[in-house]
């Protein structure tokens, strides 16, 4: 017989309500420690009136489960089976409704979810075809975001239930392509049995879904990988694991069969830890052995988180510091500080707001209200980036250069040879008797003579002579 899953891989966006944060993940499982109080008239019942009136709000809220309260309301659902199971019902669906809007990480989320809840629920999963639907769109989801690794896992596991399932023809031509590739590749492996054991022996055993008879039972012929198995019986109740077969060797397993329907309940929690708890939250310590005596009392109530409190006078009326610490991050958050009067009905109104704070604080973890060592520490703001500083260089001196020195040629110096200063001319004649010389003469005493007589006609026309001296 060939088994085909059936998924909604669309190409196109399907208009859907937004879904809201509360169905992205399990319901988160809260403890609530009994509330104390610092000395002060009234504080004492005061405190036990507040903490009765939050106890009642926070059975009331939807999305989160009181552990360890006798009021609870139980395991079941009002179909009768496990109330994990209808969680994780929620969950697929609201995780159907965005992938189909291409909204791949919201889908992711909550594909995880619905798969704990399932995996934690799956003596009481009536079908499984459920369980696979959310394997291979967790396989998809993967995929279309690039976890490459985490697709094939998915997808190995929905072939390891079902080794002749089919790929739909909605894939895209990568997701089909990836998913024969794999399956090609479950079917080379080789084969594995597991021996069933139930307390008491006698019950029904289901493999993969599929009847295989009463425990105990052996089952061979089961491929590599992950396995569910469910046990019925109908006066023990019912069991249910998950099961790996590594190799050819036969897995054992034994299922001790429970009419509890539901998660395990909380088991007490002794009066004298819950009094160091609370002498620490009195103190103001969140430290190391906080957090060591709130993982005691996690352990037993099977709580994620744990919300503690103090109740003191302020003024004409009173205040609630309370603290919530989250087992998975390992860390204690404060919580709004809660004022009220000495009267039922402010206490009444102040409870239902702190029941919906606690419920908020557990559905998204303020980690903006992580405390150290009692003191609130907000989340500091990122750092400036200060840009390094450059440092320009001091440009360098401007050189002028000097310019190419030009030679001159000079007219080569006159020097005297060995004669010595001639004084004749260069026809040899002696200078006294050149011509020139007697030339510039002849100038000077006619240029004399022409003076002297201009002189001697301005002083006066009488006189005739003229005396000149000419002197060498």
């Amino acid at each position: 017989m060939i088994w085909i899953l059936r998924f909604s891989l669309t190409a196109f966006v399907v208009t859907a309500p937004a879904v809201p944060v509360w169905a992205q993940t399990p319901t988160p499982r809260v403890w609530l420690a009994p509330l104390g109080a610092e000395a002060g008239p009234g504080a004492g019942m005061i405190s036990e009136k507040f903490d009765e009136a939050a106890r009642s709000e926070l059975r009331k809220q939807r999305h989160v489960e009181l552990r360890g309260d006798p009021a609870s309301t139980g395991a079941a659902s009002t179909s009768g089976q496990d109330v994990r199971v209808d969680q994780a019902e929620n969950l697929r669906t609201a995780a159907k409704a965005a992938f189909a809007r291409n909204d791949f990480e919201t889908a992711l989320t909550q594909l995880r979810g619905a798969l704990v809840l399932y995996e934690e629920a799956i003596a009481s999963v009536n079908k499984l075809q459920a369980v696979l639907e959310t394997l291979g769109y967790l396989g998809a989801c993967s995929l279309a975001l690039g976890y490459d690794d985490e697709a094939k896992d998915y997808f190995q596991r929905v072939l390891a239930i079902m080794p002749d399932a089919a790929p739909l023809d909605e894939y895209p031509a990568e997701t089909a392509a990836l998913f024969e590739k794999l399956k090609l590749q479950q079917a080379k492996k080789k084969k594995g049995s597991v021996v069933i054991k139930t307390v008491p022996s006698g019950a029904e055993i289901r493999v993969d879904g599929v009847d295989k008879g009463l425990s105990p039972a052996t089952v061979t012929d089961l491929s590599r990988g992950e396995h569910y198995i469910q046990a019925t019986h109908a006066e023990a109740g019912l069991g249910g694991l998950k099961v790996e077969i590594k190799g050819a060797k036969p897995e054992v397993v034994e299922l001790t069969l429970s009419t509890t329907i539901g998660p395990a309940p909380a088991k007490p929690v002794d009066p004298a830890l819950i009094r160091e708890v609370a002498a620490l939250v009195a103190q103001g310590k969140f430290g190391l052995p906080f957090r060591e005596k709130a993982t005691e009392v996690a352990a037993l109530t099977l709580a994620r988180c744990l919300v503690v409190g103090n109740v003191q006078p302020q003024g004409n009326g009173f205040v609630l510091d309370a603290y919530v610490y989250d087992v998975e991050q390992k860390q204690t958050a404060a919580l709004d500080q809660v004022r009220f009067r000495a009267d039922l009905s402010s206490v009444a109104v102040q409870a239902a707001g702190f029941a919906r704070t606690v419920e908020g604080a557990c559905g998204k973890f303020p980690f903006d209200k992580i405390i150290v060592g009692g003191v609130v520490a907000r989340v500091a703001p990122a750092p400036v980036v200060t840009p390094p500083l450059v440092v320009e260089p001091e440009p360098a001196p401007v050189v002028v250069a000097k310019p190419k020195a030009q030679r001159v040629r000079l007219p080569p110096a006159q020097t005297l040879d060995d004669e010595g200063l001639s004084l004749e001319d260069d026809d040899g004649e002696p200078w006294h008797k050149a011509w020139w010389l007697w030339a510039a003469a002849g100038a000077v005493v006619i240029g004399g003579t022409a003076t002297a007589g201009y002189l001697l006609l301005q002083d006066g026309a009488q006189r005739d002579t003229v005396d000149g001296k000419v002197t060498w």
